[in-house]
């Protein structure tokens, strides 16, 4: 529930900036500690990667966001 809640969230432009970073630290600890889940628990390597490839492309939509306040 969390997770949708954030994702609306990110979506209504009304959300001030400092908000929607810190549901992008919410989402990035989510992602790392389940990257850390899978390696523990014996996924395969593309099980691991996954979270990990989904926080880089996170970090480039934070990024812009950040080159969009600032214009």
């Amino acid at each position: 529930m969390a997770k949708v809640i954030g994702a609306l969230a990110l979506l209504i432009p009304q959300i001030p900036a400092r908000i929607k970073e810190w549901i992008y630290v919410c989402f990035g600890i989510m992602l790392i500690s389940a990257a850390i889940a899978k390696f523990n628990s014996g996924y395969p390597t593309t099980g691991v990667l996954e979270p990990i490839f989904v926080f880089t492309i996170m970090i480039g939509s934070l990024l812009y966001l950040n080159k969009l306040n600032k214009a």
